[in-house]
């Protein structure tokens, strides 16, 4: 119910704003409004399409000294930690990635590594982690 209610609460809002923004005397504001708007929509469509059409994307999670990359693909995903001071992701030894790892990415580390690094920028580097 206080989801309806907050819905309707904004949706009165935007009314009542853009009601407001269409009186003649406010032309030029609803220009900037509606730039401002363009510009921010934009780059939330287009990471939309990419992650769609390339079907995978990469979060980061962390700190200063480190976190994580989590992998995405397909709503399952797989988490890599990094040390952000020496630009080092860690990932499972070929061995141990093939035991560890779920069915799905068995087998896949070279692609799943490479669609890391597409995204996250050529300045990290990939170390095994010998456990």
């Amino acid at each position: 119910m206080t989801k309806i209610f907050t819905l309707a609460w904004v949706i009165s809002g935007v009314i009542i704003l853009i009601v407001y923004l269409l009186r003649p005397e406010n032309r030029f504001v609803l220009g900037g409004t509606a730039v401002l708007v363009i510009m921010l929509v934009i780059p939330f469509i287009r990471e939309g399409l990419r992650r769609k059409r390339e079907g995978f994307y990469v979060n980061t999670k962390g700190n200063a000294d480190g976190g994580s990359f989590i992998y995405y693909e397909n709503e399952k995903s797989l988490t890599f930690y990094f040390d952000r001071i020496s630009h080092i992701v860690y990932v499972p030894s070929n061995r141990k990635w093939e035991e560890k790892m779920p069915e799905w990415a068995r087998g896949r580390k070279i692609e799943i590594v490479e669609r890391i690094a597409k995204r996250m920028g050529k300045h990290w580097k990939f170390k095994d982690k010998n456990e």
